[in-house]
């Protein structure tokens, strides 16, 4: 007799405490964290949006992060190193 093996294609899912948006403020001396989630022309679309919200608003700077894979969400130690970082985030990337 033959086995078949079933493969669940939803991956694992992460539950986080529920976030919280912050009131829009001047964006001037912020520093941005860009979050590429590592899906094809991500970070170059991030780096663009990113490079002209620096030279339009005065940002105080920018980090680069990456996840390691885009099926996979960021891993709460990389979340907590952005958050410490940064006083806004950029992410995200759809096909």
């Amino acid at each position: 007799m033959t086995t078949i093996e079933i493969l669940d294609p939803a991956g694992q899912v992460q539950k986080v405490t529920a976030l919280q948006c912050n009131p829009a403020e001047p964006l001037e001396g912020r520093r941005l964290a860009v979050l590429d989630n590592a899906k094809p022309n991500a970070r170059l679309i991030a780096s663009l949006v990113g490079e002209k919200l620096l030279e339009e608003f005065s940002l105080d700077g920018i980090r680069y992060f990456r996840k390691e894979n885009p099926t996979v969400g960021a891993s709460p130690e990389l979340l907590d190193e952005i958050a410490e970082s940064a006083d806004l985030v950029l992410t995200g990337s759809a096909d």
